[in-house]
C-alpha cells in the first residue's frame, strides 16, 4: 500500500509475521509464546496465535504428546526444528466431543486427525460436511506452510496425521507422517454429490506437497483400501519428491469424489504391497 502525508510518500510491504515458540519445557498460559517463555503444547499454541498475519509457530526439538487436535487458523505456519528432531503424536484419535466414530462416514471426516487445517465448505458453516452443490462456498485462503516435523500415529491410534480441507495456498514440505490408522495426510475439498462436476469457483487451489515421507498410514476397511496421501477437488497442485512405503494401504489415493485438474505428481518413489484380495494388487497412484 502507498500512503502520503504532507508530501512524504512511503511504501509498506506485506507483514513478515511473528514467531511464537513451543517447547517441551514450556507452559500453556496466555501471554506466553516468546522464545524465552514458550508454550508447552502445539494444540494450545494454535489457539493463541492470531490468524491471517503470516505468523509462525516454531516447534523446538522434542516429542509432543497432544491430548487434543491441533487446529491451525488460516495464515498461521507450523515450522519444526526438523523431521528427525520434532515428533508430534497422541494417544488417540482426538475427535471433537459428540462425534460418532462408528459412523460409516467417519473415514471422510476431518474429525480425529491430529493436525487440522479446516475451513467451512458449505453455507451451513463448519459443522456441515456434506450438501448440495448450491450450498458450497469457496475455499478460504490458507496462505500457510507446514514444515520440519514428524507426525507419529502411535501404532495406528491416531486416525490421520494432517488434514487440510477447503483451504487454498497451502504448502507442506520436509514432513514425515507415519503409522496413522487410516490416512497420512489429506488435501481436499468438502465431500459432495456424486456424478456431477465440481462447481466452478469451488475448487481448492495452489496445493504444494514436496520432500515428504509417508510410512504405513493406509488401511483396509472391508473391500476399500485407504491411502497415505489422499487428494480431491484440487485445481493447481504440485506434488513431488515423495517417498511412500506401505504394506497395507495405497500410496496416493483419491478421497471424497475425487476431481482434479492442473495437478502434477512427479519424481516420487512409492512402494506398496503387490497383493490385494479385491483388486489383485495395491495401487501406487489411484
Amino acid at each position: 500500500t502507498v500512503a502520503t502525508n504532507s508530501g512524504i510518500s512511503f511504501t509498506t510491504s506485506a507483514t513478515t509475521g511473528t514467531y511464537y515458540y513451543v517447547s517441551t519445557t514450556g507452559v500453556d498460559a496466555a501471554g506466553r509464546g516468546s522464545q524465552s517463555s514458550p508454550f508447552r503444547t502445539l494444540a494450545y499454541a494454535a489457539t493463541q496465535v492470531p490468524a491471517n498475519q503470516n505468523n509462525t509457530i516454531y516447534i523446538n526439538a522434542g516429542t509432543y504428546v497432544e491430548t487434543s487436535a491441533v487446529v491451525v487458523p488460516t495464515g498461521v505456519n507450523l515450522e519444526g526444528a526438523g523431521e528427525s528432531s520434532v515428533t508430534i503424536t497422541s494417544n488417540g484419535a482426538v475427535p471433537a466431543p459428540g462425534i460418532d466414530q462408528t459412523s460409516g462416514d467417519w473415514k471422510l471426516w476431518y474429525h480425529g486427525s491430529l493436525i487440522q487445517l479446516y475451513s467451512a465448505g458449505y453455507s451451513g458453516g463448519p459443522a456441515q460436511l456434506y450438501g448440495s452443490p448450491t450450498q458450497m462456498v469457496a475455499s478460504s485462503n490458507g496462505n500457510q506452510t507446514l514444515s520440519g516435523f514428524t507426525v507419529d500415529g502411535n501404532s495406528k491410534q491416531v486416525k490421520a496425521g494432517i488434514w487440510v480441507q477447503n483451504r487454498n495456498n497451502v504448502t507442506m514440505h520436509h514432513v514425515t507422517v507415519k503409522n496413522c490408522q487410516q490416512r497420512g495426510a489429506v488435501f481436499t475439498r468438502s465431500d459432495m454429490w456424486w456424478y456431477i462436476p465440481m462447481p466452478e469457483g469451488m475448487w481448492m487451489h495452489n496445493t504444494k506437497v514436496y520432500n515428504c515421507t509417508f510410512i504405513n498410514n493406509g488401511a483396509q476397511l472391508g473391500s476399500e483400501t485407504l491411502g497415505n496421501l489422499c487428494l480431491s477437488g484440487l485445481d493447481g497442485a504440485d506434488i513431488y519428491n515423495l517417498t511412500i512405503t506401505d504394506d497395507v494401504g495405497y500410496g496416493i489415493k483419491f478421497i471424497m469424489v475425487g476431481h482434479f485438474r492442473n495437478v502434477k505428481i512427479h519424481d516420487s518413489n512409492i512402494t506398496v504391497n503387490e497383493s490385494d484380495a479385491a483388486w489383485g494388487e495395491k495401487i501406487s497412484i489411484e
